[in-house]
């Protein structure tokens, strides 16, 4: 296994659908993340190996401020929580994995979707997330045509292209109010 591999996913973007609220889900996840660290100490891995195993999917909507301060605030504490267990958190990055939250599409006017899909990859990619994925702007209305697939695909490489959202290390750092809010 390498150290980049992760065996473990907690996806939090569950209690997101369910209507729990940015701080509910990453309790929810943090909680679920320990389960899975003392679990593998039982068997005798060591918490730093364990830690190094396990990723974390959130759900983003359009509401990008806060989703950005959520995968924010995710990091600061999954490091709180490692110094806590007793392991060098710099040595265990949070692994993230941003996906557009389900219950932020229509089925009504399926074209503002674009919108809220690119709002959410924005908000991933600002938020520090190491993968974002986009659902298709036409998710909610029955399948997902070939075009729906290709305009969520095509969203992140325009947002990466244009924005330069992958030149900066951390595009939130300094502003006041992701500070505050995260």
């Amino acid at each position: 296994i390498g150290s980049s591999s992760r065996l473990f996913d907690v996806n939090a973007a569950a209690y997101h659908y369910a209507g729990a609220t940015d701080g509910q889900e990453i309790a929810a996840a943090l909680s679920t993340a320990l389960v899975y660290l003392r679990a593998m100490e039982k068997r005798g891995l060591a918490l730093e190996k364990a830690a190094n195993l396990i990723s974390f999917t959130f759900a983003v909507d359009a509401e990008f401020f806060a989703s950005i301060a959520k995968l924010r605030a995710a990091r600061q504490l999954w490091s709180s929580m490692l110094t806590a267990c007793g392991v060098d958190a710099a040595s265990v990055p949070m692994s993230i994995t941003a996906r557009s939250a389900d219950r932020m599409f229509t089925r009504y006017d399926p074209w503002v979707n674009m919108l809220r899909g690119t709002a959410a990859c924005f908000a991933g990619a600002v938020g520090g997330a190491d993968a974002v994925t986009v659902m298709p702007y036409d998710f909610a209305t029955a399948e997902s045509s070939g075009f729906g697939r290709r305009i969520a695909r095509n969203v992140q490489s325009i947002l990466m292209e244009e924005s330069s959202l992958d030149k900066v290390i951390d595009p939130a750092a300094g502003s006041g109010f992701l500070e505050a809010l995260t």
